[in-house]
């Protein structure tokens, strides 16, 4: 099926939205754990995933004429940081959930989310 540039635009522009979100979600995991809710963590993080996965498979179909070794390497590295929190909370200890999505998870995110921005915003600005 062939996409329209206009539908691009609107794909780019609500995947710009989605990040935003997602990177509010993962700020509010991160007070969910420090407040000791580990399930109401683990649920945002569970949503997390699932935006971040349905992200990963759209972004290369639609947006990757450029800069695709660049996207590959952050998309790789974010999912080991998936991995790497599930992990953490299927072990079940806090100081290790924190640890992960501190130092692993949000700079994962945040390189990946950078370098989707770099691709979108030139869809989103027309």
């Amino acid at each position: 099926m062939e996409v329209t540039d206009e539908q691009k635009r609107d794909l780019a522009r609500r995947m710009l939205e989605i990040m935003e979100t997602m990177e509010e979600a993962l700020q509010y995991m991160q007070t969910q754990l420090d407040e000791l809710k580990l399930e109401a963590g683990k649920e945002l993080f569970s949503d997390f995933a699932m935006g971040a996965g349905r992200l990963t498979e759209l972004l290369p179909e639609f947006f990757m004429e450029e800069r695709k070794e660049q996207l590959v390497q952050v998309l790789r590295e974010l999912r080991d940081a998936i991995s790497g929190m599930q992990d953490a909370f299927t072990g079940g200890e806090l100081p290790q959930m924190q640890q992960v999505l501190a130092q692993i998870l949000l700079p994962a995110f945040t390189a990946w989310r950078e370098e989707a921005r770099g691709l979108l915003l030139p869809w989103a600005a027309v």
